[in-house]
């Protein structure tokens, strides 16, 4: 491998990666972003982690306004 260059690695839960919309995916694995747990509390608008509480908008909510 040439000098200056690393071996790309997966981004961390707590690093997001800019420039993407995190989405709660009812039909997917869903890893909070901000500790890595799986599991939520589904609402209407949103999913809730039950560990540190970072909410996302549920997929087929987010595209109405």
């Amino acid at each position: 491998m040439p000098t200056g260059f690393r071996a790309a690695s997966a981004p961390s839960p707590r690093q997001p990666i800019a420039g993407l919309r995190l989405l709660y995916h009812e039909d997917d694995v869903n890893r909070c972003p901000g500790c890595g747990q799986r599991q939520w509390i589904i609402g209407r608008i949103t999913a809730e982690c039950v560990f540190c509480r970072t909410a996302l908008p549920l997929d087929h909510v987010a595209g109405n306004g």
